[in-house]
């Protein structure tokens, strides 16, 4: 019948028919477990689309669009430092290692150690980041520092 709603609360004090009702139930919650995972990774998907979105270093890169080379990998954010490294060939920014490092030695990518000194630059990279800034984010939405 039509009491699907209301019948939640005096669920487990009442009901001969258990039995079509676990049915019922165990459906319904499978469905509504479904529902929200689907949720979740919309969410996930919507999260990751707008990390690019929002301030990036102190930038505000509400819509613009950042070539995908130019991101973290792991952060999502704009690399103002890339650095290469020499254990899995990934680029991130440097700040993004740094705070990896706190955790441990390790590449993020493979776990294999590493250390600040093993980084190397990507210079050609960072100029090319640093033209695109010049090029795409108006001045007043670069803020330099802290936030």
């Amino acid at each position: 019948g039509g009491r699907m709603e209301d019948d939640e609360e005096e669920d487990d004090a009442m009901e001969e028919d258990d039995g079509a009702q676990d049915e019922e139930f165990a459906q319904a919650q499978s469905r509504s477990l479904e529902q929200a995972q689907e949720a979740r990774y919309a969410q996930a998907a919507q999260a990751a689309g707008m990390v690019r979105e929002h301030s990036s270093n102190d930038f505000d890169l509400t819509g613009i669009t950042v070539p995908e080379e130019y991101l973290d990998p792991l952060t999502a954010q704009l690399m103002r430092d890339p650095v290469k490294l020499p254990t899995s060939k990934k680029t991130v920014d440097r700040v993004t290692m740094q705070k990896h490092f706190l955790l441990q030695p390790t590449d993020p990518f493979t776990m294999t150690p590493l250390s600040m000194s093993m980084l190397q630059p990507a210079e050609e990279l960072k100029g090319k980041i640093e033209a695109w800034i010049e090029s795409n984010v108006p001045p007043e939405r670069r803020r330099g520092g802290g936030r």
